[in-house]
């Protein structure tokens, strides 16, 4: 459930910076995890997290955590209060990935062939970025043809349905499409608000 806390799913994460956060937070980006995201900056943040999966073994050491949900644990310091505003940050995203494996029961690569991609009819295979235990790199690393991914734009505009066949539920699609006043206020007091986009929700701008 949207409203529920993350360690409902995550105890692990509660004493970390993720502490008090919830689904909803991670959907929209506004839980308050210090996590810088300054790709030009080789020792960002998101680099480190990236290190996980293998993309900059410069920056592995004998500390480092080795796997995503390790990552997510070792973050402590907030840079604002839960839901005050919109921030992207690519490890939310992987943390919300971590937590549909645990209320689905399964690997996350397995869940989304069965509940999206395979319903989708793809023309092709897409590959997609694990760490070294399997859990799937949900934040960047997942590559399709252009076709398919077209097809997965078509399903977003179909209110989540293709072919006449309902692949995802025409109500997230609705409420991702239409947000409410929260996320449009955290979006328009964000620093993102010059790109024009009218808010972000459940991990759409």
């Amino acid at each position: 459930a949207p409203v529920a806390p993350v360690r409902s799913y995550l105890p692990e994460l509660d004493e970390s910076a993720w502490g008090g956060a919830t689904i909803r937070h991670l959907l929209d980006m506004t839980a308050g995890v210090d996590y810088g995201e300054d790709y030009a900056d080789r020792d960002a943040d998101f680099w480190k997290e990236t290190a996980t999966v293998g993309w900059r073994p410069d920056l592995v050491s004998e500390s480092s955590p080795d796997t995503l949900l390790a990552y997510a644990c070792s973050l402590r310091g907030k840079d604002q209060e839960n839901g005050a505003k919109f921030h992207y940050r690519t490890v939310t995203t992987d943390v919300i990935g971590l937590v549909l494996e645990k209320v689905m029961g399964g690997s996350l690569d397995r869940l989304i062939t069965e509940h999206l991609w395979s319903p989708m009819t793809p023309s092709n295979d897409a590959s997609i970025v694990v760490d070294k235990v399997g859990a799937v790199y949900v934040g960047a690393g997942m590559s399709a043809c252009t076709r398919d991914l077209a097809v997965f734009g078509t399903l977003m505009i179909g209110d989540g349905a293709i072919a006449g066949q309902q692949i995802v539920p025409q109500v997230w699609i609705q409420d991702t499409l239409a947000g409410d006043a929260s996320s449009s206020q955290c979006y328009l007091d964000s620093e993102y608000s010059v790109f024009g986009f009218s808010h972000y929700r459940n991990q759409v701008w």
